[in-house]
């Protein structure tokens, strides 16, 4: 009876308790396999646990449940997808809604009602957006771009502490503490000792007590935003706020030290293991901290350095600076200009894995992890050095030859904010130095660390820099020796050898300084500005060097600072320097002292500098060189759009002498100007010398307005008041793009580059849209605004389906079109064949009348150079006049379209008889496109290189058929109606011909098109449709303009044609396949 009774509890017990037992935890292992982890024999059988005080942080779970045993002493990739220790999970938590600015996005100004005024005024103080940082929340959401390797690295769980120091002067103060928040948030708490705030004497109110009841209300207890379910993995996400009770602290400088001495101020003051010096305006990435403190536990002579990603100034997107998938390296060239190489493959291979640290010469200086102790054994920052400028080769080079390393670290990323111009001076520390403080930096830093056969190439490329005084060096020299550092040649034989395959050894100078005019012996070489194509001429000598400090070599390079100089018959310009070459078509005969290039001299007639034929006699020929030694004397410097860098109380005084210049001539005042309208402005010499290199040659170089102290300016009066209330005030004001594109060209005329800089950051950062971006990037590219155009050209390659809606990109030339096309990155047609028929669509589908059919093909059989060539028919001999006149433009049966301006520049450059009094002529036939000129004659068109100025394309007679044979590769054309087989396709093979290709029609009515062409060009707006066949027969409708438009720019539609495959096919004159 108990046998039977207890055998019935034991069918219940399976029942109702063991079975449902069974049933879940298969249940468990199956739908949380990211628990699988602790069944690996690795894992130490840990009990789950609520964190240490609800602690919480983006860059992984909480890490207070794991045991203190180190379970690896170095990092170890997780095969089989899993997780390595830090890592947050993979279910990132999404039920928060979007805030702007999270996950990185663009923060949009559009909905904001603020004055754009003040919007203007807060970058021009902070160097930055500071309105669109205010709204952003200082606990965002980063992007996570690391490496997919980078989740499934274990590190060691004993690692040393470290203090985050942040260096701060007149900072935002949202974007000082968004990098506060972003440290917090994402560093595990038990490796951050603390976060220790350094100011630099700033002098901002809301930096002081602000700044420390903030940090007091958020730091100074633990506070969370939300409460997760701990034994829900996929709750637990970076994304909450996790302050850390008593990691911030704030010290302040009782005066301004700079960056440099502060940040070593800061270093004395941690008391954390590790030293990790971050910008006052970053956020740090997902796991960003324990990569940077993995190689310095495993070898405390490490320096580490994060991958630096790029937050724009203006929106504050997040985005990556480096190519997917490729390392780079820091290196410089000989005038200590810090520049980046890509990682060789001998050093790649030196890796198991992409995503390992890898050493590098140098860094950029910003960002990097350290051993405090070994900081300090080399000596710390070199105290000598000032401010800014230097401290990252000085401190790059010494822990390499003093017995350290340098790495990089993938897995390490944060956001820097790169700001397009510094917001500050350097106040009273700039007057410590005499000289250019970042030179002077750079030469002190040459003189410890190099060893004498090198210092010759800085010389070479800096040759002012030896009359530098550095001050006293002789405590580094004996760091240098007490740590038996090695030799500056052993550090780059056996770690920066690449550097020589971008910047080789320097030959020596034959000659440098000025170059002065023998023939107008107070007139030197010039360039108004540092940046290529400056045009390079003649202006008054001022014997300070700058853009006058020109240098040759022996081999022949032509150089001014990091930038070459080349000419042809026209003009002498600046140009970017080859990389890896440092020789050049100049030389410079003492005999006769001409300066030659290519057999031709460098001369100087009509004002304007040019290549000539040499002649012995020729005094415009001659030139001699002047070195020039540093001019000692009081400087203003100018640091940006906000202000000329003075104290306080001087600034008051130019507000005050800027006020009273248009009522009163003020005592001080020693310029008079005069405007156009009869208004005059009393200004003051030094002002305008100081911050515009054409007033200053004017004032100081024995022009008439030096004597008469009287200037007369022509321009609109409206762009000379505020080109003075720039001058004086750093400030402009404007109602419209166009007011701010004149003032631009104001900015050049009168050479303040600053001012050019900064009105370009307003047309980039609120001006340019969908509606505003094709006529910026007209007016850029008439007015040679190089930086606006590459602002203007990024924008239309970013927002193609925005401005083709407008369909303004109709109105631009073929030149700049091809400037798009060559700044694009989809190669959908071989290049020659591009240009001719984009030139040919756009023209027709504006103009004139007729048909366009297009087939697909497979672009292997295509020729890369294609002729063009007539059928005779029997069209009578046509004999034009040998000179093109206005009239031969309005006779549209016997000439091609050219308007008034181009008929000037055409005769420059070919031969109109030879051209139009040929046999056999069917029509006058011009096709025009940059600088080449295709140009038919004895019925065949040739493809020659002319330097012509003409920029317009002009095509064959709208009443011809024209095609192209494919196997032939000519161009026919008969006397039939207008038939245009254009090619289209892409070599790769995706599909087969039998599965796609496309048919573009375009037709219409060509009745009475001769009688009515004018009234026709006029109503040609009206486009018409064209359809996409595919073999499936479903149709789709297109205007013409947007398939036009698509050929210019990236665009969906130009992608999917350049992938499909097929041939070129004959057809009938309806188009019929």
């Amino acid at each position: 009876m108990l046998h039977i009774l207890f055998a019935r509890r034991y069918r219940r017990f399976c029942l109702f308790i063991l079975i449902p037992l069974v049933f879940f935890l298969i249940l468990v292992l199956t739908f949380l396999p990211d628990k699988l982890d602790i069944l690996d024999p690795a894992h130490k059988s840990v009990q789950k646990a609520e964190p240490l005080n609800g602690e919480i942080f983006e860059s992984q779970i909480d890490d207070s449940h794991i045991e203190l045993e180190a379970r690896t002493q170095v990092p170890i990739f997780r095969d089989g997808g899993l997780l390595g220790n830090f890592e947050p999970p993979k279910s990132i938590r999404k039920s928060r809604v979007h805030r702007p600015g999270d996950y990185g996005k663009k923060f949009s100004m559009e909905n904001l009602d603020v004055d754009p005024n003040e919007v203007s005024a807060k970058k021009n103080e902070y160097g930055m957006n500071i309105v669109a940082s205010d709204h952003i929340p200082m606990d965002r959401i980063v992007p996570d771009l690391r490496h997919e390797e980078c989740r499934h690295w274990d590190y060691p769980e004993q690692l040393p502490s470290a203090s985050v120091v942040i260096v701060f002067y007149n900072e935002g103060f949202t974007t000082l503490l968004r990098t506060v928040h972003s440290v917090l948030i994402r560093s595990p708490r038990r490796f951050l000792r603390e976060v220790l705030l350094v100011d630099d004497f700033s002098d901002k109110e809301n930096l002081h007590a602000k700044l420390d009841d903030y940090i007091m209300e958020h730091f100074g207890s633990f506070k969370m935003n939300w409460k997760p379910d701990m034994n829900d993995r996929a709750t637990i996400s970076g994304e909450t706020l996790a302050d850390r009770s008593g990691k911030v602290r704030v010290i302040r400088n009782k005066q301004r030290l700079g960056l440099i001495g502060s940040r070593a101020h800061g270093a004395k003051e941690a008391l954390g293991e590790v030293v990790v010096f971050l910008d006052a305006h970053c956020e740090v990435n997902t796991n960003w901290l324990v990569p940077l403190l993995a190689p310095i536990a495993a070898n405390n002579r490490t320096m580490t350095v994060p991958i630096i990603d790029g937050i724009d100034s203006n929106t504050f997107e997040y985005r990556p600076v480096y190519q997917k998938d490729k390392h780079f390296i820091g290196i410089w060239e000989w005038g200590m200009l810090y520049k980046e190489q890509s990682l060789n493959l001998k050093q790649h291979l030196l890796n198991h894995r992409f995503s390992e640290p890898y050493e590098s010469p140098t860094h950029a200086g910003g960002l990097l992890a350290i051993n405090r102790h070994f900081f300090f054994e080399l000596g710390g920052y070199d105290n000598g050095l000032l401010v800014w400028g230097g401290e990252n080769f000085e401190l790059s080079f010494k822990v390499w030859q003093c017995g350290g390393r340098l790495l990089w670290v993938p897995c390490s990323r944060v956001g820097h904010i790169y700001r397009p111009f510094m917001p500050y001076g350097f106040g009273k520390l700039a007057q410590k130095r005499k000289g250019p403080l970042v030179l002077i930096n750079y030469k002190r830093v040459i003189e410890v660390w190099f060893d004498s056969n090198y210092k010759q190439y800085f010389y070479t490329r800096e040759p002012m820099a030896q009359f530098y005084d550095v001050d006293d060096i002789s405590k580094q020299l004996q760091i240098k020796e007490k740590l038996q550092c090695k030799s500056f040649d052993w550090f780059i034989q056996n770690h920066a050898k690449s550097i020589f395959i971008d910047f080789p050894r320097l030959p020596p100078n034959v000659g440098w300084g000025e170059l002065h005019s023998l023939a107008h012996k107070s007139l030197c070489l010039d360039s108004p500005s540092a940046h290529p194509p400056s045009m390079i001429m003649l202006s008054g000598c001022h014997g300070s060097g700058g853009n006058q400090l020109f240098r040759l070599n022996e081999k022949g390079q032509l150089g001014l600072g990091e930038r070459c100089v080349d000419a042809n018959d026209n003009s002498v310009f600046l140009t970017y320097c080859k990389l890896g070459t440092v020789d050049g078509p100049w030389s410079f005969d003492k005999n006769t002292q001409q300066m030659l290039n290519k057999g031709q001299c460098l001369s100087y007639h009509d004002s304007q500098l040019l290549l000539a034929e040499c002649s012995d006699s020729d005094q415009n020929q001659k030139w001699y060189w002047h070195p020039i030694k540093p001019k000692l004397c009081p400087t203003i410097m100018s640091h940006g759009p906000n202000m000329v860098d003075l104290q306080d109380s001087v600034h008051t005084d130019l507000v005050q002498l800027f006020e009273k210049m248009q009522t009163c001539s003020h005592p001080l005042s020693d310029v008079i100007i005069k405007l156009r309208d009869g208004r005059n402005y009393y200004a003051h010499g030094w002002v305008l010398a100081f911050r515009s290199c054409y007033f200053q040659r004017m004032l100081e170089c024995r022009l008439g307005e030096s004597q008469t102290r009287c200037i007369r300016i022509e321009d609109e009066p409206y762009l000379i008041e505020q080109l003075l209330r720039y001058l004086y005030l750093g400030q402009v004001q404007f109602e419209n793009l166009h007011q701010l594109l004149c003032l631009c060209l104001t900015a050049d005329k009168y050479l303040v580059d600053r001012m050019n800089e900064a009105l370009v950051e307003h047309v980039r950062n609120g001006w340019i849209n969908q509606f505003t971006a094709v006529s910026i990037y007209r007016f850029s590219f008439h007015f040679e605004q190089r930086r606006l155009a590459q602002f203007a050209t990024d924008y239309l390659l970013e927002n193609g389906h925005q401005v083709l809606a407008n369909r303004s990109l109709m109105n631009l030339p073929p030149k700049q079109l091809k400037t798009l096309i060559a700044n694009d990155d989809f190669h959908c047609i071989e290049n020659d064949l591009l240009d001719f028929i984009l030139a040919y669509i756009s023209y027709y589908s504006s103009e004139y009348s007729g048909q366009i059919q297009v087939r697909t093909f497979d672009s292997t059989i295509v020729p890369s150079q294609f002729r063009l060539k007539l059928d005779d028919i029997g069209i009578e001999t046509i004999t034009m006049d040998p000179v093109l006149t206005n009239d031969m433009a309005d006779n549209q049966d016997k000439l091609f379209l050219l308007n008034r301006s181009d008929q000037e520049s055409l005769l420059q450059c070919i031969r109109p008889q030879a051209l139009l009094q040929t046999d056999n002529l069917i029509k006058s036939l011009l096709l025009i496109y940059d600088t080449r000129l295709v140009s038919w004659c004895n019925d065949q068109l040739h493809l020659a290189d002319n330097q012509c100025p003409v920029r317009h394309c002009y095509p064959i007679s709208n009443r011809r058929r024209y095609r192209i044979e494919p196997q032939s590769g000519l161009i026919r054309l008969q006397n039939r109606i207008f038939v245009d087989t254009v090619l289209i396709g892409h070599s790769d093979s995706l599909q087969p011909l039998s599965q796609c290709f496309v048919v573009f029609e375009y037709a219409v009515d060509n009745h009475h098109h001769h009688h009515h062409h004018h009234q026709q060009q006029q109503q040609w707006h009206k486009v018409a449709s064209v359809k996409m066949r595919m073999v499936n027969q479903k149709t789709i409708e297109f205007r013409l303009a947007r398939i036009i438009d698509a050929l210019y720019i990236r665009l969906p539609l130009c992608n999917w044609i350049s992938q499909t495959r097929a041939i070129v096919a004959e057809m009938d004159l309806n188009g019929r396949l």
